[in-house]
């Protein structure tokens, strides 16, 4: 960089740090004068906090409208939104943000694009207008440029960009205002991604639809979808986060699966950057089954066969563990093949 002149590749110099400064940090810092926060939401450029008066600040890139203070300019320190008092939650998106009031309904401040803002407008707004018709949501999701509410009902309505089915409705048109997803009617959170969208149900199974590339629909499969599909082998689940290219359940016992990219390493399964079209463990797999500190044909080789073959208990485990071992129970590797390596089928 050139002397007194600063340079700002990821930051862009526009403040989303909430700090007062435009400066990079490898190491967390304080954002400024908010001491009251409930909940915190991070889009892709800035950030907006619910307090517990029921405000809600953001701060960061202040483009489009999405700071929601009236203005367009970045800010470098929390700006309060516009007539926001009331708020019960608050969401994020690449480039606009949603809150839901106390009173079930949600207003939502950005970039008005493809109808994202759901009012009826595709217009950009700097300060929050009422997302139509809706009126008694529990909780909201923005995402890259769509936009989905949870209702007290059990139903979930989308609006905003659809082209790739996002929306749920059966369709690939974008839509200004609210439209109920297919079939879904009891579900308990909703997740809206970069352009795919999930819901936890009360059953504890897990549905998305919309963008399905690279697997992030957990289906099995790799084809959009405009309607909800079942997400493979989940049945206890009690959250769901859709991100940009990947998604990401946490389950009853607090594990955690993820689905979809894995190019830089995003779905924490070890086995490098393979997509994976169902959901995978998070944790770290390695091939020293019996946990000795070292991979050897015969030994662990050996385990992972009879294994594989569908042995169990003894059959696996006969002259098949180092000396060393600190897995030498059939239980225990079979725990391992499941949790860290995302093997289905062992036997009991």
């Amino acid at each position: 960089a050139v002397s007194g002149v600063q340079t700002c590749a990821r930051t862009i110099c526009i403040g989303q740090l909430g700090n007062g400064s435009t400066l990079d940090s490898i190491t967390p810092v304080a954002v400024s004068a908010i001491t009251t926060a409930t909940s915190v939401a991070a889009g892709s450029s800035h950030s907006c906090a619910l307090l517990a008066s029921g405000g809600v600040q953001c701060w960061g890139n202040g483009s489009n409208g999405r700071l929601g203070n009236g203005g367009t300019v970045d800010s470098s320190t929390p700006v309060a939104v516009s007539g926001i008092t009331t708020a019960t939650s608050v969401s994020a998106g690449s480039f606009h943000s949603c809150a839901v009031l106390a009173s079930g309904a949600v207003q939502c401040w950005g970039f008005g694009s493809s109808g994202r803002l759901g009012n009826g407008s595709t217009a950009d707004s700097s300060t929050p207008v009422a997302v139509s018709a809706i009126t008694t949501a529990t909780s909201v999701s923005a995402g890259g440029a769509h936009s989905c509410a949870l209702l007290a009902s059990g139903g979930v309505q989308c609006w905003g960009l659809g082209s790739s089915g996002q929306l749920g409705n059966g369709g690939t048109v974008d839509s200004n205002t609210p439209v109920p997803v297919s079939g879904i009617t009891t579900a308990t959170s909703v997740s809206a991604g970069s352009a795919h969208s999930c819901a936890v149900l009360a059953s504890g199974g897990v549905q998305c639809w919309g963008f399905g590339s690279a697997g992030r629909l957990g289906n099995g499969g790799t084809l959009d979808s405009n309607t909800p599909v079942a997400v493979f082998r989940i049945s206890n689940a009690t959250r769901v986060d859709a991100g940009d290219t990947h998604t990401c359940a946490r389950l009853t016992n607090g594990e955690i699966r993820c689905w979809g990219s894995n190019s830089v390493g995003q779905l924490g399964d070890g086995l490098g950057a393979l997509n994976a079209t169902v959901p995978q463990f998070v944790g770290t797999c390695t091939l020293d089954l019996d946990g000795d500190g070292t991979v050897s044909p015969t030994t662990d080789g050996l385990l992972l066969v009879r294994a594989l073959l569908g042995f169990s208990d003894n059959a696996v485990t006969a002259n098949a563990t180092g000396p060393n071992a600190q897995r030498n129970t059939w239980i225990a590797i079979k725990t391992h093949l499941q949790r860290k390596c995302g093997v289905p089928g062992l036997a009991p």
